[in-house]
């Protein structure tokens, strides 16, 4: 009788062993969250470097201990920067099992990507998708960018207020419409809310070779005070190049979308005095974000970006949402609205109850291969 009792509490321990082992195997399963940006393709650069900046911060969260134990395992695609790309990338990271997706660069991809994840209840968080299409909405999508129309009334705001410019023409490419085009509309109706006038109004499709001496020279024709561009980094820089050869010194105000290293790279002097109002100060003298910046020049040899920066922060505020929810995608997105502000390297990160933020706006300038700050801009 002995034995026999002897035998089952021997049983009783193993097995208690056993199981405790089993479940400390599951606490280490990792956590896998999907990213897909444009990693190839006319916008790939940017892509890499938001890439860049969510793998920095993957990386620094593992090293202390990732959430409640468990590492982050990323799982990254890439869209190419085809609509219908980011749908089939988004569809293979749902059934991957990860339980969100960071992405994507542009509103093309996003828009298209947003009927995947919201139907599948996966939350979606883009570092720089700004279309008013995503906007008002209680759902699984979140940005870490202003949207649109608060953009284009801080770009009139400095253009007719700040700069006292009379007239502006508006240069702004086709191919990522729902971008340029909203945002155009944005900054049109602020711009007569302000009694500015818009002279001239000139698309281009950026795939198909456009000659930027040719549209220049249809530009000058208006005699515009500014000229405002809603164009990628490498066009920007183009332009800035076809200005200078023209010997022509009217003022060029771009967009964040432009800031980038492949503007000053392949701008050069053309590129001087190109301003950027933008949510987002690459000279912030933060603590957080100087420690960022330089572990993030150590890593990838360059200075962070906007599309870095934000990427970073993304995964900041969904490792705090994933602490609350265990590690699994459920309430996920109510938790992600719930959960107090986070400080990002950007900024603090606390979204509204449809995914937005709010943050300080600055001015950036180019000179000397550099973007410097210029002060803060009022946001209306």
């Amino acid at each position: 009788m002995w034995v026999i009792r002897k035998n089952w509490q021997y049983w009783v321990i193993m097995i208690g062993l056993v199981m405790a082992g089993i479940s400390g195997c599951q606490n280490q399963k990792p956590i896998r969250i999907g990213v897909s940006f444009e990693l190839t393709g006319k916008n790939g650069n940017l892509g890499v470097q938001a890439r860049n900046g969510v793998e920095l911060a993957v990386e620094t969260l593992n090293a202390a201990g990732g959430i409640q134990g468990r590492p982050i395992q990323l799982v990254i695609r890439d869209d190419q920067g085809m609509p219908e790309q980011a749908k089939a990338v988004d569809r293979e990271l749902i059934n991957e099992g990860v339980v969100a997706i960071i992405g994507h660069i542009t509103s093309a991809q996003t828009l298209a990507a947003y009927s995947v994840t919201e139907q599948a209840g996966i939350v979606l968080i883009s570092p720089t998708a700004s279309s008013p299409e995503l906007s008002g909405k209680q759902d699984h999508f979140f940005r870490v960018v202003a949207p649109n129309p608060k953009e284009g009334a801080v770009l009139a705001a400095y253009c007719f207020e700040r700069q006292k410019y009379q007239r502006l023409a508006v240069m702004y490419d086709t191919d990522n419409a729902a971008f340029t085009r909203s945002l155009l509309d944005a900054f049109t109706k602020n711009a007569t809310a302000l009694n500015g006038q818009i002279v001239g109004e000139i698309g281009f499709s950026s795939s198909a070779s456009p000659d930027f001496s040719a549209l220049l020279a249809d530009v000058q024709a208006l005699q515009p005070d500014a000229l405002l561009l809603l164009v990628s980094p490498v066009d920007t820089a183009l332009i800035a190049q076809q200005r200078q050869m023209r010997g022509w010194t009217i003022p060029l105000v771009a967009t964040a979308w432009a800031q980038s290293p492949e503007l000053l790279h392949k701008g050069g002097e053309a590129a001087d005095g190109i301003v950027i109002p933008l949510a987002y100060d690459p000279n912030n003298t933060s603590p957080a974000y100087q420690e960022f910046k330089t572990r993030y020049v150590r890593r990838f040899g360059e200075t962070p970006t906007l599309y870095a920066g934000n990427g970073y922060d993304i995964v900041l505020i969904l490792a705090a949402a994933l602490t609350k929810t265990a590690g699994r995608a459920g309430n996920l997105a109510k938790t992600l609205v719930e959960i107090e502000a986070v400080q990002g390297v950007a900024g603090p990160v606390k979204f509204d109850i449809y995914g937005e933020i709010a943050r300080d706006w600055f001015l950036l300038e180019v000179k000397d291969g550099e973007f410097r700050s210029q002060g803060t801009l009022r946001a209306p």
